[in-house]
């Protein structure tokens, strides 16, 4: 995909999670609002990232579909470091990737539990950890989550706090 130049006040997004859902529309919210936005997702081939493409391309849009897997530490920093490397920095982000574990609590087996906060909470965190290394700035990042089936807002600046993750 050709890469549009960015100005020198264009803010820079990246939203996990953007083949569907949430995601898929958050990054096109934030690309035709001005944002240069990086749209992630696990796996590049499927439709949504297709779809979005086909949208991309047909609006000329200023947003650009990268692999990043939240619960792959490599797949995080590789994604991050590319896009600080592009645009030197990163204003937004949105940590969407996630999904709902549904059943009654005595059949759900603790991997599948286990599984949910390496990715809804885990991943989350790890992608913050990754775009602070980077800071350069006094630019503040918000992180909203699905933890659990409840949204939760993580603000960094120089340090991580959770406001309202809660069972």
């Amino acid at each position: 995909m050709e890469e549009l130049p960015i100005t020198s006040d264009q803010k820079v997004a990246i939203v996990t999670g953007s083949s569907s859902g949430m995601g898929f529309e958050t990054s096109l919210i934030l690309a035709r609002n001005g944002f240069y936005t990086y749209a992630t997702m696990r796996k590049l081939e499927g439709e949504g990232s297709k779809h979005l493409a086909d949208i991309t391309k047909s609006e000329n849009l200023p947003l650009q579909i990268i692999r990043l897997d939240v619960n792959d530490d490599k797949s995080v920093k590789d994604a991050i470091n590319t896009i600080v490397k592009e645009k030197d920095r990163i204003d937004v982000v949105v940590n969407n990737a996630g999904y709902d574990l549904m059943g009654a609590l005595e059949e759900t087996s603790m991997e599948e539990i286990k599984g949910q906060f390496e990715t809804n909470l885990f991943g989350a965190i790890r992608v913050l950890q990754a775009v602070i290394h980077h800071e350069k700035t006094e630019s503040r990042y918000y992180s909203e989550h699905n933890f659990l089936g409840r949204k939760s807002i993580v603000s960094a600046k120089l340090r991580v706090s959770c406001n309202q993750i809660c069972f």
